[in-house]
């Protein structure tokens, strides 16, 4: 989240299900200062990634890694719904991509670039 807040997005969003490691988030987040920080509005939410909206804008992923197959599954589902409900460009940087096979056979999806433990996809809209 502080790499990303060192570029103008309008916000930042970091989803933590473990409740220790949101506290931990959260504070490091109260206390981070940096010259080169450009997004100002930046929030940790402690919740399961199957159950996050994602906002209908344009909007960049950032996924390291963060889940099993069955919940990947969903977050990947409601991303296509959102979507369907509103089209717009979405960008997701998946860092150790252990389930790309997933992303590859998402319809809505392009492969825009890979690199060793590193797949890019835009949404085709």
């Amino acid at each position: 989240m502080f790499a990303a807040a060192e570029y103008p997005f309008r916000r930042i969003v970091g989803v933590e299900f473990a409740p220790d490691l949101h506290a931990l988030a959260s504070r490091n987040l109260a206390s981070y200062r940096s010259g080169r920080q450009r997004c100002r509005q930046i929030d940790v939410l402690c919740m399961d990634g199957a159950d996050y909206i994602f906002p209908a804008e344009k909007t960049v992923l950032f996924l390291f890694n963060p889940f099993k197959q069955p919940v990947m599954e969903i977050v990947l589902a409601n991303l296509e719904r959102s979507l369907a409900e509103s089209p717009r460009h979405v960008v997701i940087l998946y860092r150790w991509p252990y389930l790309k096979d997933l992303f590859d056979r998402a319809p809505y999806l392009r492969l825009v670039k890979t690199k060793p433990h590193w797949a890019i996809y835009e949404t085709s809209v």
